[in-house]
């Protein structure tokens, strides 16, 4: 921006600050996949970590990007300070907006928008987490973009400083590249000198597992 006073001129250069990483900054994001999750990525929005009096609307704007999409049923809001609530599940966002009806939060499958009232806000930390549904599993990460808009009570007025995060695809980078599909070979080996009893069964049942969890079975002769 050039500015030109009486006969002098300046050029002012205005650099758009990034939101901290840490829980002594007003607002960041965050992210992460759970080893026994490997589907979704969780995500949160953390507003107002130091329980601060803010001076009006902190409006929130969240950018899921691309491979994957928001699973609707996995929010999970907790508001805590002067007071303290919790919004877990499909309903979260209507119970949320019926038990602070001066703010609201929504959401479609790539975007979700917060407005916090300046006296549901103040003096409450308000913890917005949420998983989306990975539909690219040879993506390597995952990134989420946010800005956020909000006044400290006596302070300055900061608007659209971006808080982002990328979340490592532990499908496609836990070590090595590629796809998420695994192929295995199974090979019977007896150990009944040839059948010589005539007690060898003609079929065997391999037990699949995924996560500690059995996810199918495969019958071979």
């Amino acid at each position: 921006t050039t500015v030109k006073v009486g006969n002098r001129t300046c050029t002012i250069t205005v650099t758009k600050p990034e939101a901290g990483t840490g829980t002594s900054s007003f607002y960041y994001k965050t992210g992460d996949m759970q080893p026994n999750d490997t589907e979704r990525v969780r995500w949160f929005l953390l507003i107002n970590n130091n329980k601060e009096w803010v001076a009006n609307t902190v409006t929130v704007e969240d950018d899921i990007q691309g491979g994957q999409t928001l699973d609707m049923s996995s929010f999970d809001i907790t508001v805590s300070g002067y007071r303290n609530e919790r919004f877990v599940g499909e309903n979260a966002l209507t119970e949320f907006h019926t038990t602070f009806p001066n703010s609201v939060i929504t959401a479609t499958d790539n975007h979700i928008s917060v407005r916090l009232d300046q006296y549901d806000a103040s003096q409450n930390t308000v913890n917005i987490a949420y998983k989306t549904k990975i539909t690219d599993f040879d993506q390597k990460e995952f990134a989420n973009n946010s800005k956020i808009w909000y006044q400290i009570l006596y302070k300055d007025q900061v608007s659209g400083q971006e808080s982002n995060h990328q979340v490592a695809n532990i499908n496609a980078n836990g070590g090595v590249d590629g796809s998420r599909y695994t192929s295995f070979t199974v090979k019977k080996i007896w150990n009944d000198k040839e059948n010589q009893d005539g007690k060898r069964p003609k079929t065997i049942t391999v037990q699949l597992y995924a996560n500690d969890q059995k996810v199918n079975d495969k019958t071979i002769e």
